[in-house]
């Protein structure tokens, strides 16, 4: 038995032996080197087919170890998973076997970079020449839920948050016409769960400043919860087509169903089409409120929906010229941004709280509900997709009311229609809304039983009854053809009666026609009527290009068959040459029929955007009346973190920042391009555009998945700081990247030791090492940071690189050396020199003088052997003796040796390159 165990044991140890020296054997000869591990900084390839950020492992030609040590890089791996969608299950399992050490299999034929696998669990390759290691593994170990497909909503948690304060001031003053100041402020705060949000105008009118919104709002799941002060009902999901256009200020607790957490909302844009007879500014109001205001052009202008509020409400839409209000219409704006519902599918909201007190443009005097209770529930449901059906109600101190509407859109015609109706016990109002084929019908009306305060539908709708309808119709017939047509009728009862046919009503037709005439010039054809004056206008405006910034117009205006108004224009565009601005002068000739009066006007007008605001200003002066006025607005928007503040002039909820530190010492390379940035929004590339500031503020819309990756290398730089973030936009969500970007520089150079032997075994240390390789024995190609300290060595010794470079290529700093710089006498180095055995001290690196030389000749007069090795213009300075003798040399010439070193130069080797110097020396 005890035979049998030692038989066995030698068996083993035989085994072990044939096997450490098979694997010795097979490796080739003069590559022993490639097979050590060594810390170098790698990338690893993402699912995706992008890159991640360079990390430190331990790697050799076929193998690569995670060092558990280096938690920085433990922790970029796991973010590395984590982004990859690598099933939490999995990682522990994964970085357990990189910590033990993976081989890269040779699975792979021809470029790696093409290689397709489809293994069981998972397999790395690692490319030794390009150092990138890649990452290919099974389905099975994908968890999809940072993708949400294992889960349906994301989560309501936000991570990354900030202040968000976004302002438009708006000011005019005209000749003998008050000043008018008016400033909307519109704040979010986002918070860990949820958001604040505040809307408020404060403007120079007495007693005129409101509060729109104060007011704390939460997603989560498939829910939303609101509670505050709110002047409009706010937007919540598809009951909100129930609302119609009541206006229904409240002090409430909101609970609803929302897919604002769910990928695939939905919107569409729609525009309001304004005819103006001469250059001047279009002001669009909500109520009181201005919410919107442009310069305008002669003829036809457009407002898109983009540009105004969500909801449905009503709008007043003034064009004014010099001033003076021209003309004015109302328009139904529907510019909802609901859920969409899938077949079956049910919303509801519910709300609860105090009424507030409000205005209406036709109320006599307030209604005064403050404090009024009230509760109101309203439910849609997805009939089929192209019907959305609604019911609903509100209990109220004020009274009740039963709600119930259609919205239905026949996608193969454009149709879309809705219907509401509303219920009261002495009221009924109907709201009737149709769209199809550029033809748009509005139909609303409220009928009531009584003219006593304090009624619900008063308080929602108004106290006079009413009948309001519009059909606008727009088409163009290509080459620049194009016809509007829109019809408007009112009709309010009396203030102490009902009868609506009674009743006189207001009408107003309005016909557009542009057209490109002769000579490239361009004809706009307008006829208004409106019964309260019997009044039938008709205005020709002929537009004549003169070059291409100057342009010539005539019009004439002919009321009730007449001929009353000739006006001759002469415009200039692009007075100042600009970028950023758009500048045009205009001078106006006007001849009054009706008065036989001549006239002079001119007019100035400025709008642009800058990287932190927008800008508008219209200026005109008349001498009908020496009348005189100025008009301006000004729009941006401030996002405060807890580190920094950002201006931008694009307004959003929700935004990305990349604050890029650059690094680059030279201010020849501060301006040029820092990387390319790629936004992709729900998996989909939207933009992706070169960086060329330190700052970039990018908007993003709300409720959205956005994955933004900074590149520095497409540029020839090296980014050393974060590279990409993923992140789910909530209201008052502000997601920061800080790259860290340098310009990557690659030089040739030789090391000899003091021997004149090659050098090999270089490393680089410090923050600035990127790569060192050895492509000739003792040549090396190394690649640094701009700017960035870095130490080269070899087994102790300091390989220098001159303080100042010399050569003609600078790219290549020719030969240099490896050195002992010990400056202890303590520390003397052992050196072969021509085959002798001696040692030797470093003394420092001294500029040719004829003071050096003699202290080198008195060196050499007393014993030593002097070595000059030259280090760019210095000299580095050794001297020697052999062992026996070296020590009674240093005691004699202690004091000769002090003051020799004295003469010597702190600065003698590079701790950095700068990319200029290099290039430029």
């Amino acid at each position: 038995m005890l035979i049998k165990k030692y038989i066995l044991i030698i068996a083993i140890l035989f085994i072990s032996s044939f096997e450490q020296y098979t694997f010795a054997s097979s490796l080739p000869v003069g590559f022993e080197n490639a097979f050590e591990l060594n810390e170098t900084k790698i990338k690893i390839k993402n699912l995706d087919g992008s890159f991640s950020q360079s990390m430190v492992f331990s790697v050799s030609f076929n193998t690569i170890q995670l060092d558990s040590e280096n938690k920085k890089t433990v922790k970029q791996f796991r973010e590395y998973l984590k982004i990859n969608n690598v099933s939490e299950k999995y990682e522990e399992q994964i970085i357990s076997d990189l910590i033990y050490g993976v081989k890269s299999v040779d699975l792979c034929t021809g470029s790696i970079k093409g290689c397709q696998l489809s293994p069981e669990t998972y397999e790395f390759i690692y490319d030794y020449n390009d150092k990138v290691l890649y990452f290919y593994v099974s389905p099975d170990l994908l968890s999809y839920k940072n993708v949400n497909e294992e889960k349906k909503y994301h989560s309501s948690e936000s991570e990354k948050n900030g202040l968000i304060n976004s302002f438009d001031l708006y000011a005019s003053s005209y000749y003998q016409q008050d000043a008018v100041v008016s400033l909307n402020d519109r704040a979010t705060l986002g918070l860990p769960y949820g958001y604040l949000r505040g809307d408020v105008n404060l403007n120079n009118s007495e007693d005129s400043s409101q509060i729109y919104e104060a007011a704390y709002h939460l997603d989560f799941d498939a829910y939303t919860l609101k509670m505050g002060y709110f002047k409009y009902d706010p937007n919540i999901n598809s009951t909100d087509f129930l609302n119609s256009t009541a206006l229904f200020s409240q002090n409430s607790i909101i609970f609803a169903s929302s897919e604002n957490l769910l990928i695939g909302n939905k919107n569409s844009n729609k525009v309001l089409n304004i005819y103006a007879a001469k250059t001047g500014r279009i002001h669009v109001y909500r109520d009181d409120r201005l919410i919107y205001q442009r310069n305008s052009s002669e003829g036809q202008n457009t407002i898109n929906y983009a540009d105004l509020p969500y909801g449905r409400y009503k709008v007043k839409v003034d064009v004014l010229s010099s001033g003076k209000v021209i003309n004015s219409q109302i328009y139904n704006v529907y510019n909802n941004r609901n859920d969409s519902l899938a077949e079956g599918g049910i919303d509801f909201s519910l709300s609860a709280g105090l009424l507030s007190d409000q205005r209406f443009e036709d109320d006599l005097d307030n209604q005064n509900v403050d404090n009024s209770t009230y509760t109101k529930g309203l439910v849609s449901y997805q009939w089929i997709d192209s019907l959305l059906l609604g019911a609903g109600g509100i209990i109220s101190q004020e009274g009740n009311s039963t709600t119930i509407g259609a919205s239905y859109s026949w996608l193969e015609t454009g149709l879309e229609t809705e219907i509401v109706y509303d219920m009261f016990k002495d009221a009924e109002h109907l709201n009737i809304n149709m769209n199809i084929l550029g033809l748009n019908i509005s139909y609303e009306t409220l009928e009531t039983d009584t003219l006593e305060d304090g009624t619900l539908a008063h308080y929602l709708y108004g106290k006079r009854d009413y009948i309001r309808g519009l059909i606008n119709y727009s088409y163009s017939f290509g080459g620049g053809k194009s016809l509007y047509t829109t019809y408007s009728h009112i009709k309010y009862s009396s203030e102490d009666g009902f009868d609506l046919d009674n009743e006189d009503a207001q009408n107003f037709v309005s016909i557009g026609y542009s057209s490109p005439f002769i000579a490239s010039s361009n004809l706009n054809l307008n006829l208004d009527y409106t019964d309260t004056s019997d009044d039938l206008t008709f205005n020709i405006l002929w537009s004549i290009p003169l070059s291409e910034n100057l342009e010539v117009s005539t019009g004439t205006t002919t009321s009730k068959s007449e001929v009353t108004q000739f006006i001759t224009n002469i415009r200039k565009d692009n007075i100042i040459d600009s970028d950023s601005f758009h500048t045009e002068a205009e001078l106006s000739n006007v001849y009054n029929r009706s008065q036989d009066d001549m006239y002079q006007e001119a007019r100035a007008s400025a709008s642009g955007r800058t990287q932190y605001a927008t800008m508008n200003m219209s200026a005109y002066a008349s001498n009908n009346d020496n009348s005189m006025g100025v008009s301006g607005g000004f729009s941006s928007t401030q996002i405060i973190t807890k580190d920094d503040i950002y201006i931008t002039s694009k307004e959003s909820l929700s935004y990305a920042v990349i604050d890029i530190e650059d690094n680059n010492v030279n201010e020849m390379v501060q301006n040029d391009a820092k990387g390319y940035l790629s936004l992709n929004k729900n998996d989909s590339r939207t933009n992706k555009k070169i960086i060329y500031k330190d700052e970039a503020v990018i908007p993003l819309s709300e409720y959205d998945e956005y994955a933004v990756k900074f590149d520095a290398e497409s540029v020839d730089l090296y980014n050393s700081g974060e590279h990409q973030l993923k992140v789910f936009s909530h209201p008052g969500t502000v997601a920061t990247m800080s790259p860290k970007v340098n310009r990557v520089v690659s030089f040739i150079t030789s090391f000899n030791d003091l021997s004149e032997k090659p050098v090999n075994d270089v490393l680089c240390v410090g923050d600035g090492c990127l790569n060192v390789s050895e492509i000739a024995d003792g040549i090396y190609r190394i690649t640094v940071l701009d700017g960035i300290d870095f130490e080269l060595t070899s087994n102790s010794n300091s390989c220098l690189l001159p303080y100042e470079f010399t050569t003609t290529n600078q790219m290549n700093f020719g030969e240099n050396y490896c050195l002992p710089l010990a400056n202890s006498n303590e520390e003397l180095e052992l050196i072969d020199i021509d085959d002798s055995k001696l040692k030797a001290i470093f003394l420092g690196a001294y500029e040719q003088s004829s003071e050096v030389e003699g202290a080198i000749e008195n060196l050499k007069s007393v014993g030593y052997r002097v070595i000059e090795k030259r280090v760019g213009n210095l000299k580095a300075i050794y001297i020697a003796q052999i062992p026996s003798k070296i020590k009674e040399l240093l005691a004699e010439s202690k004091d000769s040796i002090q003051k020799f070193k004295l003469l010597s130069k702190n600065n003698y080797s590079a701790e950095n390159i700068s990319f200029p110097v290099a290039l430029l020396n």
